[in-house]
């Protein structure tokens, strides 16, 4: 008996859930329509002059994020080249210890 009331509580809240789920997403997605429409809207208002300022606007920033992306790029490869750099001052000043020793053991 007491498994049997367990059984009928589990199923009656998950059919609960699932209505609620259900409804939730009828919800969203009308919102989303509205939201659609509205945007829709108020793109039909804009003028000419609007709409191509838009358009710049939309290509600019696409070229900003290329410069920034590039910007990025060049960073890096400038700290590769700027460990290069250190890493072979440091062998020269090694190769120039070896040679100064060796020139000393010459004399």
């Amino acid at each position: 008996m007491l498994k049997l009331n367990r059984v009928k509580s589990i199923v009656i809240s998950s059919i609960a859930v699932v209505l609620a789920l259900t409804l939730f997403s009828v919800n969203a997605a009308v919102g989303k329509q509205d939201l659609f429409s509205e945007v829709k809207e108020k793109l039909s208002a804009i003028s000419e002059e609007e709409k191509e300022i838009l358009q710049n606007l939309f290509i600019l920033t696409q070229e900003i994020e290329l410069m920034e992306k590039a910007e990025r790029e060049l960073a890096r490869e400038t700290e590769a080249i700027r460990k290069e750099i250190e890493d072979l001052e440091k062998a020269i000043a090694q190769e120039e210890l070896v040679y100064e020793k060796k020139k000393e053991s010459l004399k």
